[in-house]
């Protein structure tokens, strides 16, 4: 796809009866999504013909070749109504291939989301992996209203390692996410790595995953009480560190591994609770 094409996608769901439904769904090449539906709980229970406790459904974004290049764009918007609930997720990681010659556009995605109050959104991706020389930008907005819940993770890998050793060897990254709860910030987050005089891989170490969660609302509670009662190791090579977000809206975790593995087995253990509301598991599938 040329730097003067963008995939743009829209994304909205409605609680139907007892259960949430796509009201909404268009993907442009080279976005699509996949749906699922699961209201089976974790734990094996039969859930009550109405219960809104139990079920979501599940939006899996894809791209076609499996990853994005130089100049590549996309967009999407989603919304999530009332006592709805969408998980929003990947099949793999996001893979962020370099760009093909000097002075080309940044590969880019943007993300904006509406959740009405009662409504239930999980963006629980794939980290996101770039290559030897890729420059990937990323923006997500979520506009939340006063009684919505936000479950949120972003994390990045150094890259490809394994024969490869292209740690931390891209040109940039950029993450900035805010969270809005009836109009006002609660969460503004820029993460920025770049290549200087002391190489980002210098810089990092040991490390070769950081990952960043939200929590907010009434259906993050579960998560929150799963969260380390304290900031520090958690294993060896594997570091966490939680805060409250302004206002007491919620909470903000942290962490920093040494391998992909490590980090999304501490990610499994944390979101289990959340389970039996979305009706499986979103990480630590094997």
């Amino acid at each position: 796809m040329s730097a003067q094409v963008a995939a743009q996608g829209r994304l909205a769901v409605e609680r139907v009866g007892p259960r949430t439904d796509v009201v909404t769904r268009l993907a442009r090449y080279p976005l699509r999504f996949m749906f699922t539906y699961s209201a089976t709980p974790a734990n094996g229970a039969k859930p009550a013909e109405h219960d809104e406790e139990v079920g979501a459904m599940w939006a899996f974004a894809l791209t076609f070749g499996g990853g994005l290049v130089g100049g590549d764009s996309v967009r999407f918007d989603v919304e999530v109504a009332a006592r709805a609930s969408l998980v929003l997720t990947t099949q793999s990681s996001t893979k962020v291939y370099k760009q093909r010659r000097v002075g080309e556009a940044p590969t880019e995605q943007i993300v904006t989301a509406k959740v009405a109050r009662g409504g239930l959104l999980c963006v629980t991706p794939h980290p996101v992996t770039c290559f030897r020389d890729a420059c990937f930008h990323q923006a997500q907005r979520f506009l939340l209203e006063e009684g919505a819940s936000l479950v949120y993770v972003d994390w990045i890998t150094s890259g490809r390692t394994a024969g490869h050793n292209e740690e931390w060897d891209l040109l940039e990254f950029r993450n900035d996410t805010s969270v809005h709860i009836a109009g006002a910030p609660v969460f503004l987050d820029n993460v920025r790595l770049e290549q200087g005089g002391q190489s980002i891989k210098e810089r990092m170490g040991d490390v070769n995953v950081l990952a960043t969660m939200v929590l907010i609302g009434l259906a993050s509670a579960p998560v929150v009480s799963a969260l380390p009662a304290k900031s520090g190791a958690v294993g060896i090579g594997l570091d966490l560190s939680r805060a409250r977000l302004i206002d007491e809206a919620g909470y903000v975790v942290r962490i920093a591994g040494n391998t992909v593995e490590q980090v999304e087995v501490l990610l499994a253990e944390i979101l289990a609770p959340l389970a039996p509301r979305i009706g499986g598991r979103v990480y630590g599938w094997g």
